[in-house]
């Protein structure tokens, strides 16, 4: 190498390029290697919740409906009992999701009230039958 004159370019120098090596993330099963990974994401629903909403809306529709139609007062019990059963299930899970305690207190409360809307008319004809008909 000869010392460069003042008015004189520098000489080149060749520049390697580098390859850094990336952090590799381990592959999905099942998903063709392309750089880019989707990662399942925690579930965010409170299923039991949305059943509990759902039979319970439903519940007191049949009973709604069995003022006009008596045929749906029959069925209306069953959507109840579902209710309340997935209602305090789904605010357990709630409990340490965090999602869907309201939809779930929602679905037992309404089938409760299907419930007693169910039973009371029962009871009170058992009471009018057992005593003969007379109130006193």
């Amino acid at each position: 190498m000869q010392p460069s004159s003042p008015g004189e370019k520098p000489a080149s120098v060749p520049i390697q390029s580098v390859v850094i090596n990336q952090p590799t993330q381990p592959m999905l099963v099942g998903q063709p290697h392309s750089g880019q990974f989707v990662m399942a994401h925690p579930t965010t629903k409170n299923m039991n919740a949305d059943v509990a909403l759902a039979f319970g809306v439903i519940g007191i529709a049949f009973i709604v409906f069995g003022f006009v139609l008596p045929f749906f007062c029959f069925f209306a019990w069953f959507f109840g009992l579902v209710a309340i059963i997935t209602g305090h299930v789904g605010a357990g899970n709630a409990m340490t999701s965090g999602i869907g305690l309201k939809a779930a207190r929602t679905g037992y409360i309404l089938g409760y009230i299907t419930i007693a809307f169910y039973l009371v008319p029962i009871i009170v004809l058992i009471i009018i039958l057992s005593t003969g008909g007379s109130f006193v």
